[in-house]
């Protein structure tokens, strides 16, 4: 839940500064979801072919969150 709250929150900034503050809060939880993910996967809940999709927009996000925080104005 918190990863989807992060989300949100970058997706609807409104300053840079919150563009930045909110992309550096993603970045903390992004760990937390890849731990969940692996652990899913190794309780055998999903297999990973099953979360290579979302595995990858993730990272997708993480790089834009990460490109946030070098954009300098």
């Amino acid at each position: 839940m918190l990863v989807c709250n992060r989300l949100a929150a970058v997706a609807h900034s409104t300053t840079k500064l919150d563009i930045k503050r909110n992309s550096e809060h993603f970045i903390r939880v992004y760990a937390e979801i890849k731990t969940q993910i692996k652990m899913s996967q190794s309780l055998g809940h999903f297999k990973p072919a099953e979360l290579i999709t979302l595995e990858n927009y993730l990272d997708t996000i993480l790089q834009f969150c990460k490109n946030n925080l070098e954009y300098k104005s």
